[in-house]
Order: C-alpha cells, then structure tokens, then sequence
C-alpha cells in the first residue's frame, strides 16, 4: 500500500494522540495542552517507514489544520516538523493511530462491540491518569490495538515490521513473523492523500 514516497500511510488523530487533551474540548476547540509524552521522538523513528499524515475532527474546519500546525510549531521550537502532513479528508491509510477507536476483527459478535460495553469507553486520559501529566498509569497490552506484539519487543523492529505487512505473534521473532491479515480496498490503493502541508 505504498503512496507517494514509497511508504505506506500511517494516518494519526490529532486530540488525545499528538496533542495530549487532558482536559477534553474546551473554549470552542481551544488547542490547550502539550504533546504527549514520547510523542517526538515516536515520530522520529515511525517517519523512516511511514508517511505520516494527521487526520483530525478539527480538519473540516477551514482554520483548524493552521490551528493546529501553529500549536505544533509553538510546541516544537518554532517550526512544524517536516515529516508531518495534513490531510483535510481521511486518507487511505495502511493504520491509524487514535485514541476513541476501537479494532474490529471481522465479526460483529465480538463481546467489545457490545453497545453496553461500547458506552463504558473511555479514553486513555480518563483512565487512572496520572495526574501531574497524565500518563496512564497501568496501560493496556498493545495486543488491545489489533496487534500481536510481545513485552519487550524492540519498538524499532515493531515499526520495521508494521511497515512491512507484518506483526509478530508470541514468541516469534518479527523477523519471520506472519502478514498481517488486513483487508485492501480500492480506496486504500487510491490516489495521494490532499495534504496542505
């Protein structure tokens, strides 16, 4: 699923992933807080393999993609990183990064589609926050997010393989590991993303 340079898009939300929200939406849309924790030097390594694109509710808005490339710039000394792109309409992207999202596995049985259950979601800023800068304090395993990754997995080698169409089960080296199972639609192999950057 290639685009553009050759590497696959890897689309981020922009509330709650880049921007830490920790306060929820406030003073019509107001971009209050700080990057989340690690979140630069993630970008860092993520952008060898991907093309990251940031897809947000604040894109429809006409001022809401300068919105937030002025916090971004405010947050990173002045200037919005480079490997950064916005898009004003999802783009077709191999994974998405958000954090209101749930991963469906091909069955509407699944017990966490369950309405009852889909109602007591809460993002992870809501949960057992800490609350100098809250960071969760007991995360889910990152198996939750669709992905068979094992504890203690170099991230490099995770990023490498995600890239790559593949993901590791337990135990198994990411080197031979097994290919994703994702769906390609037509609109995934579309065309580039708008980006305004």
């Amino acid at each position: 699923m290639p685009h553009g340079n050759g590497k696959p898009i890897l689309c981020l939300d922009f509330d709650g992933v880049i921007h830490d929200y920790l306060h929820g939406w406030k003073n019509g849309g107001e971009i209050y807080g700080h990057l989340t924790a690690g979140f630069m030097d993630w970008a860092e390594r993520a952008q060898l393999y991907f093309r990251l694109v940031v897809y947000s509710s604040r894109s429809a808005d006409p001022d809401g993609i300068e919105n937030m490339k002025r916090w971004l710039a405010k947050e990173c000394g002045g200037v919005v990183p480079h490997f950064l792109e916005f898009a004003r309409v999802k783009p077709p992207a191999f994974i998405t990064i958000d954090d209101r999202a749930v991963t469906f596995n091909g069955s509407w049985e699944d017990p966490v589609l369950d309405p009852a259950v889909l109602r007591s979601f809460k993002p992870w800023m809501q949960r057992n926050a800490n609350p100098v800068d809250g960071r969760q304090e007991d995360a889910e395993p990152a198996g939750q997010a669709g992905l068979a990754v094992p504890s203690g997995q170099d991230p490099g080698l995770q990023l490498e393989a995600l890239a790559d169409g593949r993901t590791a089960s337990a135990g198994a080296d990411l080197g031979g590991a097994e290919p994703l199972a994702a769906a390609t639609t037509e609109k995934e192999n579309a065309s580039e993303v708008r980006s305004t950057a």
